[in-house]
């Protein structure tokens, strides 16, 4: 075992290490026709394009599907899901003998 930790480390290894001190680093170019740096410029484009029409949020599941559905199709679905309901609610009172349909 040598004196370096990284002794046993194979060089592709090594290879993906990359520098090994960070170098200084430059100040962010400035913008065509003024002193502002460029990233302060573009943080100021993404913060109007923020400011703009809001986007509608979307709902998962069945909400969601549901939204994109026109007035009279959701009446429509609404409708059987009800009458879906009414006439499972008959079947099980006849079935346990609450009501009897033909006497």
């Amino acid at each position: 075992m040598g004196d370096e930790p990284y002794d046993q480390v194979p060089d592709w290894l090594r290879k993906l290490e990359g520098p090994g001190e960070a170098e200084p680093s430059e100040p962010a170019p400035a913008r065509p026709g003024g002193d502002e740096p460029l990233l302060e410029g573009l943080r100021e484009q993404a913060f109007e394009a923020d400011l703009g029409v809001p986007e509608e949020p979307t709902r998962p599941g069945l909400a969601g599907m549901l939204q994109g559905l026109a007035p009279w199709q959701r009446f429509v679905l609404a409708l059987l899901l009800f009458l879906d309901v009414a006439l499972l609610g008959c079947m099980c009172l006849v079935m346990t003998g609450r009501v009897v349909p033909f006497q």
